[in-house]
């Protein structure tokens, strides 16, 4: 049973860590676009 479950996390772990770079990814692009429209603004 233990070895299920450390196979399960093992697999899953890099896809937590794709998602969480994609997410960084967004809020920066994100940022970006929010800066660039305030400088448009002015």
């Amino acid at each position: 049973m233990n070895l299920i479950l450390l196979y399960i996390a093992a697999s899953q772990d890099p896809v937590i860590m794709m998602s969480k770079n994609q997410q960084e990814e967004r809020q920066k692009r994100a940022k970006n676009n929010y800066l660039i429209n305030l400088k448009a603004n002015l």
